[in-house]
């Protein structure tokens, strides 16, 4: 291996911020030979690793510091554990190990085992480890590895003006998620056409184990949303008074004419709407609840 260099900083970062390879500043020259989809063979890479343990007991919301020993750094990383706590197995609980953005383009291990690659600068990637991670209160360490590459077929996507810069620049997060969960929602709103009511479609996508099928879900578990008008929120006390700003209730029902992507729809409707506009901006928070 040519140009090892082991080094100290924080995560995220990028390498180049640290006086390794050089920041590249470019409008619409690409800053390698246009030969697509083939990129450079001289591709600066970062190798990162950190060991870390599930603790036993895991309460509520946590931040755990861990310390990675990597090739290009030894890095701190903030581990945010969600949701209810953690016991001694994880069957019951889905460990997923979400990247929030990383250029331009990464693999990922967990005790050696590949867990996932992703390429593009600016999104998000989320991989589920938990069939590759030892029991929480286990002495045994997990180890993550991850190899950053500053070069991929996607930079050709992302020829623009700003600086190329490389590695894991935005935070790393540590999930613990129940067996089954809401994983995205569309939300879409009607009006009438004297404007007296608003008609509300709202599709739930629910991430699931791949032994449950999702005809099954709904035999378990319900889901239920409601709408509130957040301008009417506290009482005259000033404390929260959901009761009397609640203004529907958005229930299931089955459907087959998906919104934004297949799921499980919910319909209702809201009588008098406040209407948006730049002079008068209405607020409506809506809720879901999924168990």
């Amino acid at each position: 291996m040519s140009n090892y260099f082991p080094q100290n900083w924080t995560v995220p970062s990028n390498w180049q911020l640290h006086g390794f390879d050089c920041p590249i500043y470019t409008n619409v020259t690409y800053p390698f030979p246009l030969d697509p989809p083939f990129v450079p063979t001289e591709n600066p890479t970062g190798c990162y690793r950190v060991d870390f343990h599930l603790p036993k007991d895991w309460e509520g919301v946590s931040t755990v510091h861990c310390t990675l020993d990597t090739v290009l750094a030894n890095t701190v990383l903030e581990w945010y554990l969600i949701r209810n706590a953690l016991k001694s197995s994880l069957r019951s609980r889905r460990i997923l190990l979400h990247f929030e953005a990383v250029d331009s383009a990464f693999c990922a291990w967990i005790n050696g085992h590949p867990v996932g690659y992703s390429q593009d600068s600016r999104l998000p990637a989320e991989f589920e480890i938990t069939d590759f991670c030892h029991p929480c209160g286990s002495d045994l360490k997990n180890v993550l590895a991850v190899q950053v590459f500053r070069w991929s077929d996607g930079c050709y996507l992302e020829d623009q003006d700003h600086w190329r810069l490389s590695g894991i620049h935005r935070d790393v997060l540590l999930l613990a998620k129940p067996e089954v969960f809401i994983t995205d929602y569309f939300f879409k709103s009607n009006l009438a056409e004297d404007f007296s009511y608003a008609e509300m479609l709202v599709e739930v996508k629910i991430d699931r184990l791949q032994d449950t099928s999702i005809d099954n879900v709904l035999t378990n578990y319900t889901i239920e949303a409601t709408l509130f008008d957040s301008g009417s929120w506290e009482s005259p006390d000033g404390n929260p008074d959901l009761l009397a700003s609640k203004v529907a209730d958005i229930t299931f029902q089955p459907t087959t004419a998906p919104l934004g992507f297949y799921g499980y729809t919910l319909v209702g409707k809201l009588q008098s709407p406040k209407l948006w506009s730049a002079e008068q901006v209405r607020n409506f928070n809506h809720f879901y609840v999924f168990g």
